[in-house]
């Protein structure tokens, strides 16, 4: 880190907690803390959810698995297109719950099946997702003191201090003083600017990229790593754990826990309308597709220096500086990537990849902060008190006293915790605590008027008891055949089947047109209006003929881009394919990916900037609901 380095961190920084005052006026009531008091249009909301998405650790996940996997992650997560527009174009779960109106998925789950479970359900969210969280504070320190080259210790009036758990304290206050600050507006607001500005960096240092190392040197540095033709060659590796098996589950999970996990739960009430809530998550589609493929490609440069007998010297170099991590073999995989980097990048670029990675920080931080510590008191605490309420300035202490109790366990389990499996794994699993029977009870609560109160405990509880399970026999097990990610698909299957089972043994049908506020139970001009069915259920007369356009281009490129896999995949097994093929493929992609990007970059900022004038108009002149707090009126 140079001079000009430090400066670009400090004045990304800067702007960030400048974003952050301007915030500071406009939350005034819970639901705006909680929910931005639902003002958020599509593009603030897409780009700002699909931010928080790309954490520090996340980007640390995907160098994790390219640099040991190749291109092969990339290819198998095309698995993942058809679930992920049918999520965006249906409006999949998303919809039904802003009907709902819910401020977090355990108030609806009072609004379906009882103020006990609701109570139940927010536990197992909250311990779930604090122990996940959990690492993410350890990966982001790990990650400054490796890139930037910070010493393990430092002197402080004379007495030697340890960098580690300093820099995790300062990570997580200035997280949560963020969240302090502004709640759910202050996320939205600075998860876009800064998801926009990761954006940005990240193609400038993939166009970087591509100039330095030639496209054949590339791949020739991939052919002489470890992993040989099948770094190239998605199909040749057959024991891969970030293969088919990895992405085949992920994507099942996918459309069985969409809106499951908590750690971003603002963001699934903040829209303006159940109609925008669609609409972001058809741009975060968009945007994601982008995203995922400009990551690959730096940890697969970091390959290429690694492996290239051209790059032989400053190979053993990284290997010296790897070898002195002293947190074992795991630990020295993830740091793997940003200290290539570190070596790999000029001046300049070192400092607007590590103030990237500060943006994906916070934008990570700031909702898993807010969202756990939101969930303790209002699915826990609150119900608790059986109705009697706070007053709005006591609820917004207790929501920041919580928030508070969040980022001091994630500092001493980040100080603690020892990693033994790769990051995506610990996430599969213990995440399968919470959405192991979370899915069956959300879907069967929104769209089946047949799920019983019984069949949500009953599912619940097997969900947890399996993930738990899972978690003692993998510590205690080194060797146990199955990862943590199938142990997370047998969890999903037995509770979607004690779901269903548990509720046909009952006799209760609920009032779905009540809980969602359509046909007869709608307000004003929806009055008695039945929603549609069918195809006409897509393409409703909420959509603009601009939506109609995006719905369809959106649509028919990811579709396209699935059948391109299809096809593929059946030749290349069937028949095989060269490695010529691969590499032509991978270059022509790459290209198209940083061509789409620039396009979106532009067209995202445009619509983005103008949905937070909107917002904070809203917001400056919106009376105030202090009922609007997470109550459920009978």
């Amino acid at each position: 880190m140079q001079l000009i380095d430090w400066m670009i961190l400090a004045a990304v920084m800067m702007a960030t907690t400048a974003v952050v005052l301007w915030t500071r006026k406009l939350t005034r009531s819970v639901a705006d803390f909680m929910a931005a008091n639902r003002c958020a249009g599509r593009y603030v909301l897409g780009v700002s959810e699909g931010a928080a998405m790309l954490g520090a650790i996340t980007v640390v996940v995907f160098f994790e698995m390219h640099y040991n996997s190749g291109f092969g992650p990339a290819w198998w997560k095309l698995l993942q297109l058809p679930i992920g527009i049918i999520i965006a174009m249906t409006g999949w779960v998303i919809y039904r719950y802003r009907q709902t109106r819910a401020l977090t998925l355990a108030q609806f789950f009072e609004m379906r099946y009882s103020r006990k479970f609701r109570i139940f359900a927010g536990i197992l969210a909250y311990v779930a997702g604090v122990v996940n969280y959990g690492i993410f504070p350890a990966v982001s320190a790990r990650f400054f003191i490796y890139f930037c080259g910070i010493p393990e210790h430092f002197m402080l009036a004379g007495i030697s201090v340890p960098a580690y758990p300093v820099l995790l304290a300062g990570i997580l206050s200035i997280a949560l003083w963020y969240v302090f600050v502004g709640g759910q507006i202050a996320v939205l607001i600075t998860d876009f600017f800064q998801g926009m500005f990761g954006f940005v960096v990240f193609t400038v240092l993939i166009f970087f990229c591509m100039w330095k190392y030639p496209w054949n040197e590339l791949i020739s540095g991939l052919l002489a790593s470890p992993g040989g033709a099948a770094m190239v060659d998605p199909l040749q590796n057959k024991s891969d754990q970030f293969g088919f098996v990895f992405f085949g589950i992920s994507t099942a999970a996918m459309f069985f826990n969409n809106i499951g996990w908590q750690g971003r739960s603002g963001f699934n009430a903040s829209a303006s309308s159940p109609h925008e809530a669609l609409m972001a998550k058809v741009l975060g589609q968009w945007r994601q597709l982008i995203v995922a493929m400009l990551m690959m490609v730096l940890p697969l440069c970091a390959v290429l220096v690694m492996n290239s007998a051209v790059h032989a010297a400053l190979a053993q170099q990284i290997s010296s500086t790897l070898s002195a991590i002293p947190d074992g073999t795991y630990i020295q995989q993830q740091m793997t990537v940003p200290v290539v980097l570190r070596y790999m990048l000029p001046p300049g670029f070192v400092g607007l990849f590590c103030a990237m990675m500060f943006c994906a920080m916070i934008t990570t931080d700031q909702p898993y902060l807010h969202s756990w510590g939101s969930i303790l008191i209002q699915d826990v605490l609150l119900p608790l008190r059986k109705g009697r309420p706070l007053s709005p300035e006591q609820h917004i202490r207790w929501l920041r006293l919580s928030i508070c109790g969040v980022a001091l366990f994630a500092f001493f389990f980040s100080l603690l915790f020892r990693q033994t499996v790769y990051i995506a794994m610990f996430f599969s699993i213990t995440g399968a605590i919470f959405l192991g029977g979370a899915g069956a009870v959300i879907i069967g609560g929104l769209y089946w008027r047949r799920g019983t109160t019984a069949a949500a405990w009953a599912t619940m509880i097997t969900g947890s008891v399996l993930a738990i399970s899972g978690i003692v026999i993998m510590r205690v097990w080194p060797d146990f055949p199955l990862s943590g990610m199938e142990m997370n698909g047998i969890t999903m299957l037995a509770a979607l089947s004690v779901y269903i089972g548990v509720s046909l043994l009952g006799r209760e049908k609920f009032n779905l047109d009540e809980m969602l506020h359509r046909g007869a139970c709608a307000e004003g001009s929806n009055k008695g209006v039945l929603p549609a069915r069918g195809l006409k259920a897509l393409i409703t007369p909420e959509f603009s003929r601009r939506d109609k356009l995006m719905y369809l281009l959106v649509t028919g490129w990811t579709l396209g881009l699935f059948g391109f896999f299809v096809v593929v995949t059946l030749i290349g097994k069937f028949r095989g394919l060269p490695l010529k093929f691969w590499s032509n493929w991978w270059h022509f992609y790459i290209y198209l990916t940083l061509s789409l990007a620039v396009v979106t970059i532009i067209w995202f900022s445009i619509g983005g900037i103008r949905d937070i004038k909107k917002m904070v108009g809203v917001l400056s002149s919106k009376v105030r609901d202090d009922t609007d707090d997470g109550r459920v009126s009978k």
